[in-house]
């Protein structure tokens, strides 16, 4: 097998697992919470760098002009993106203990440092020769100071690790196990690369790092409804805390509680099969009310919870009756043996009030019973 198919079989295998993880995530909608995007920009450029590292090594050595130039501008967009993924690994570790709103800029700063001076770089390689260069007839060399893209590397990986030592006992080992894990791989590859040039093995590594953390992901925050697929309460619970804790947010966020009217009689008149449809097609409904930006949870038995932006207060009254007349139309076009029908309390988020995360759900929850309350009367 030739040195080109062996990358090619490689970089596409992990290629496939980045698709798979990144489409998961997508379906599941978990990229709202800070560390989840995060996670999702460390697939996105590590999915740039395997497309990058396949093309550089295939047109190595292919003579050209076009190819030259096309290899130069790869190279080099390839070596300044390397120290973006464990920059925000290292913030996504970060992220364990302390939440976006409580990162201090001197911290961020600092671990940008790497990430800048390799870009510079990077960059005057391009006539330097300091991290690379291309000979004339076209072929990739490592340049007198090639370490220092892995220098860069270690030192984000050095904070990873002080920072899991120094904090582990604030982590449950549900987190901190697959984090630790998830840093052997590309630590043995980047030793195994650097000693043995042309060693195909660094992206497939740092796919197999990602597949860790997800999977300790899926296992220690699962943050979907089993039956509905909309968010959990815990992810209700994570979302809400750190939109309140976002002093920035210009526009309004407005809170929906909701509960399935006659949940109880469905159950017993038709049976709890019969019952969880009710809610799987609530969730349908919600869905179709709602943008995907926003965020939609059950919130326990026949609750739900609706968090969404809107720019002013008639906006979240048209969002509100736009979710009444689609559940209208539901019930004409479905004619299921029951009606969908909620009774909701709504209101809006004052970021100057100080009211806390959990008092907001409470108020809306007060005013969703009192709406309850009347319509029974």
């Amino acid at each position: 097998m030739s040195n080109n198919t062996a990358y090619l079989i490689i970089n596409t295998f992990a290629l496939v697992i980045l698709i798979m993880i990144y489409s998961n995530m997508s379906v599941l909608q978990e990229k709202l919470l800070f560390r989840q995007r995060l996670f999702m920009g460390m697939l996105e450029i590590l999915g740039l760098e395997i497309i990058l590292d396949t093309v550089i090594w295939i047109l190595d050595g292919v003579p050209g002009t076009a190819v030259r130039h096309t290899n130069m501008a790869a190279t080099v967009i390839y070596i300044i993106c390397g120290p973006v993924i464990f920059f925000l690994f290292s913030l996504y570790i970060t992220t364990q203990i302390r939440d976006k709103n409580q990162f201090a800029k001197s911290l961020v700063i600092l671990l940008s440092i790497p990430t800048i001076v390799n870009a510079v770089v990077a960059l005057l390689s391009i006539r330097g020769g300091y991290y690379f260069y291309y000979d004339q007839a076209n072929v990739y060399h490592r340049g007198p100071f090639f370490l220092g893209m892995a220098a860069s590397w270690i030192i984000y990986m050095l904070y990873c690790v002080v920072f899991l030592v120094y904090n582990h006992k604030k982590l449950e080992r549900r987190i901190l196990i697959p984090l630790f894990c998830a840093m052997i791989p590309p630590i043995a590859a980047g030793i195994l690369q650097i000693a043995f040039y042309g060693l195909p093995i660094i992206w497939g590594s740092l796919a197999i790092s990602v597949q860790i953390v997800f999977m300790g992901m899926q296992n220690g925050q699962l943050y979907s409804d089993y039956l509905t697929g909309l968010y959990n309460r815990r992810q209700f619970d994570n979302y809400l805390d750190e939109r309140v804790k976002d002093r920035k947010k210009v526009k309004l966020m407005a809170g929906i509680m909701l509960d399935l009217d006659s949940f109880k009689d469905i159950n017993d008149k038709y049976g709890h099969v019969t019952g969880d449809s009710a809610l799987v097609d609530t969730a349908q409904i919600l869905r179709t009310s709602f943008r995907k930006t926003d965020v939609i949870c059950r919130y326990g038995g026949d609750e739900f919870v609706v968090i969404f932006d809107r720019a002013t207060r008639e906006e979240v009254d048209a969002a509100v009756n736009r979710l009444i007349e689609n559940t209208n139309k539901f019930n004409e076009k479905e004619k299921r043996p029951y009606k969908i029908s909620f009774s909701a309390g709504y209101d809006t988020y004052d970021y100057e009030s100080g009211l806390s995360a959990q008092l907001f759900v409470k108020r809306i929850d007060a005013r969703m019973y009192e709406n309850k309350k009347r319509i029974r009367s």
